[in-house]
């Protein structure tokens, strides 16, 4: 099986938002539902289904990867 090369390149730091639970929260609505960290830069926002700013974060920045912070599914 390929490996994805974007999950290749992803380099958590130790203070990446992801880590810390009191992050998980979106940076432009401050929901904690369907929240989104971008593996790229650390960036937490809600997703589709709230209301988009993961999804603009993507648009603005083409930030490839990000990881649904409680159920853990990443999109890419």
């Amino acid at each position: 099986m390929d490996s994805c090369r974007h999950i290749n390149r992803v380099k958590v730091s130790q203070d990446h938002s992801i880590l810390n639970p009191q992050k998980w929260l979106c940076a432009e609505c401050g929901t904690t539902e369907s929240v989104w960290a971008c593996l790229s830069c650390s960036h937490v926002a809600c997703g589709r289904y709230i209301e988009e700013h993961a999804f603009k974060h993507y648009q603005q920045t083409k930030h490839p990867i990000s990881i649904e912070v409680n159920e853990r599914y990443v999109y890419w």
